[in-house]
């Protein structure tokens, strides 16, 4: 849909629609979309000076740079972190002060050979999950490389128990068999709550 602008600043207008909730305005047929006629309804605080506008969506243009710039920087850092760690991880390169061979080990030595470190989570069902209780620990919660603290949910302590659940403490790492993508791994943060 085009709109004819009246003079307004095309930028200023652009930052402007970007702040809209278009959800409120989608119509309610079956085909997801914004109607127009609920467009035209919609009273939105506006500069009326042009100068200001300019002003305003210069501010706005500028911001979007700076983060333009900081993406393309952190994708930058990214790479090297990559290249560094396919290095190090694999004693390719080492760091000043160290040397020696490397001993090949499975996790599971990793993990002192102890089935209690190395283990699958658990599979609690929905009858199970409480509104307060103990912390429960769920795939969503593992992105890669960092723990996602969303979504909580929360286990009868009873249950924990019956159930024979593990549990984890702040520096554990957790590491994910499932999809999207499988392997991915955190380490567990204090999260301040059992």
């Amino acid at each position: 849909m085009g709109i004819s602008l009246h003079g307004n600043n095309p930028r200023y207008c652009y930052y402007l629609l970007s702040r809209l909730d278009f959800h409120e305005h989608s119509g309610k047929t079956g085909v997801p979309g914004v109607n127009r006629n609920d467009l035209h309804t919609v009273r939105i605080p506006t500069a009326n000076d042009p100068k200001e506008q300019e002003a305003i969506a210069e501010a706005l243009s500028d911001a979007d740079a700076l983060i333009e710039g900081l993406e393309r920087l952190i994708a930058k850092k990214r790479l090297i972190k990559q290249g560094a760690m396919q290095d190090l991880l694999t004693g390719k390169r080492r760091l000043p002060g160290f040397s020696g061979e490397w001993k090949p080990m499975t996790l599971f030595e990793m993990a002192d050979s102890n089935k209690k470190n190395f283990d699958d989570g658990d599979w609690i069902e929905a009858e199970h999950i409480a509104p307060t209780g103990m912390r429960l620990i769920q795939t969503g919660n593992v992105g890669i490389g960092r723990f996602i603290d969303s979504n909580r949910k929360y286990i009868f302590p009873e249950s924990f128990n019956k159930l024979r659940c593990k549990e984890v403490h702040p520096g554990d790492v957790l590491i994910c068999r499932l999809a999207d993508p499988p392997g991915r791994a955190c380490i567990v943060p204090d999260l301040g709550e059992e």
